[in-house]
């Protein structure tokens, strides 16, 4: 199977950068952002005064109190390969190539390991709401001996995450989730829209063909998307979804 080309993941890693900088500045005014805004294949995340950023195996935190002299503060190195970071409430979330890993915010410039599910070697971008997880696993290339499908956790206890249901998908990858609406990018199958309200039945409710889809990212009343073929703006305040514009892009 093949995969979404590099420079797509690098584009949709600096999007992601774009939009949690303009959160994080647009406050400049009234002190720093409370969190930033990135897409789930996002590898850093913003709360409050502090930045924190994925290596490979081991996540480093920065105090941005001077958003223009950031200063770091420590590093928490992990034994397995680190993906993708979400935030949600006084926690992070990160997608690993064996897990899903759990850390405390309590002392946000401590991070503190509390709790993970693993799975077999796939790839797997992580988004939470309300206390449940929802995280997407894609086999091919590195992933390996991944499989295709949505996995949803019940993560009200970070200690003892549990696993409330399996769907499967065809190639699942970047995902965002808005008041349990869930949009899924399922590869060339495009954009799928669920209703999620009960993780165990989904229901589908909208779907927006797509090449190549790679991320999306619900960002108030808009949701911007990344394809193959360029960069896509939605009005998401109804469904079907009204197209705003698309940027052309050619890897």
């Amino acid at each position: 199977m093949k995969t979404f080309p590099y420079t797509l993941g690098r584009f949709a890693l600096r999007l992601s950068l774009a939009l949690a900088g303009a959160a994080f500045v647009s406050c400049a005014q009234g002190g720093p952002a409370s969190v930033g805004k990135a897409g789930s294949l996002a590898r850093f995340a913003v709360r409050g005064d502090f930045l924190y950023a994925l290596s490979p195996h081991s996540l480093t935190v920065f105090d941005v109190t001077n958003k223009f002299q950031p200063v770091t503060i420590g590093t928490v190195n992990a034994d397995e390969t680190l993906e993708t970071i979400f935030p949600y409430g006084d926690h992070l979330y990160l997608g690993t190539q064996s897990g899903l890993n759990m850390y405390s915010l309590a002392i946000p410039r401590s991070p503190r390991f509390v709790g993970k599910y693993g799975h077999i070697v796939s790839c797997d971008p992580v988004v939470v709401e309300d206390g449940v997880a929802y995280v997407t696993l894609r086999s091919g290339g590195r992933c390996r001996r991944g499989v295709n499908e949505l996995q949803i956790f019940d993560v009200r206890r970070p200690e003892n995450p549990v696993l409330l249901a399996r769907h499967p998908f065809s190639s699942p990858g970047g995902l965002g989730i808005d008041t349990k609406r869930l949009y899924l990018m399922d590869g060339n199958e495009g954009l799928k829209i669920l209703d999620v309200k009960n993780p165990r039945s989904l229901k589908d409710i909208g779907f927006v063909p797509m090449h190549a889809g790679y991320d999306v990212i619900p960002y108030g009343d808009l949701l911007i998307a990344v394809a193959g073929d360029g960069l896509y703006f939605f009005n998401s305040t109804r469904l079907p979804l009204t197209r705003l514009s698309k940027m052309e892009i050619y890897w």
